[in-house]
């Protein structure tokens, strides 16, 4: 994907600065297997959060770079550091869910605020102690699912209109930029139906928050495009 930076990304995705040269991208692409590692041993760490915490679903932070994966990592072990001391000296109480396996936790840095996202996932500081958390959650789950689930259908809305603009004005691609809400992209596609600019079509086009043309085509727009 592309941004204003380039590196590998936790989540596992090569990113493209915007700015540089397809040389650049090129001599890039070719480092990426030594980050393959790092990831696995990340993901290591986050099975041990889950499995401290009911199984609940652990989900890497957006748009950071691995090079971030160590801070990241010591997070997690924070977090299991304080549920396991917890559990030992106290248990979870009994009407504390069994199994957490359908929410979802991001862990992030001890200056954030412990608070339930808009699309239901639970964002957690690492100076969180896990009585307050345990608590949190036990107090928000029924809220988060029910967000889960409404995040779900606008995503399937944004996926079904995508298609629909993609095939109905000849687009050879049609993607959007990291930093996107499904909001914003479900809006610009709906813009695009009802527009339909004819000079797009057989072009790739990505939306975003700025204009731009790639050397290679690419052809990206604002999401609220004039």
């Amino acid at each position: 994907m592309f941004s204003d930076w380039m590196g590998v990304s936790l989540d596992g995705h090569v990113v493209l600065d915007r700015s540089e040269v397809p040389t650049n991208w090129f001599n890039h692409l070719k480092s990426f297997k030594q980050w393959d590692s790092v990831l696995e041993q990340l993901s290591d760490t986050e099975k041990l959060l889950s499995s401290a915490l009911c199984g609940i679903q652990v989900i890497r932070p957006l748009n950071q770079a691995i090079n971030m994966g160590m801070v990241y990592s010591q997070r997690l072990l924070k977090l299991v550091t304080s549920l396991v001391s917890f559990v030992r000296a106290n248990c979870f109480p009994e009407s504390f869910a069994k199994s957490l396996k359908d929410l979802n936790l991001v862990a992030e840095s001890e200056s954030a605020a412990l608070k339930l996202s808009t699309t239901g996932q639970f964002v957690v500081p690492a100076s969180c102690s896990a009585e307050v958390l345990v608590n949190f959650i036990h107090r928000n789950k029924a809220e988060a699912q029910t967000r889960q689930s409404e995040h779900q259908r606008r995503k399937d809305k944004e996926k079904r209109i995508t298609k629909q603009c993609k095939e109905e004005l000849g687009l050879l691609f049609l993607a959007k930029e990291s930093g996107i809400s499904v909001e914003q992209m479900t809006a610009s596609c709906e813009k695009l139906l009802i527009e339909r600019p004819a000079a797009l079509a057989e072009h790739r086009l990505r939306v975003a928050q700025y204009y731009s043309v790639m050397q290679g085509g690419d052809i990206f727009i604002p999401w609220h495009w004039e």
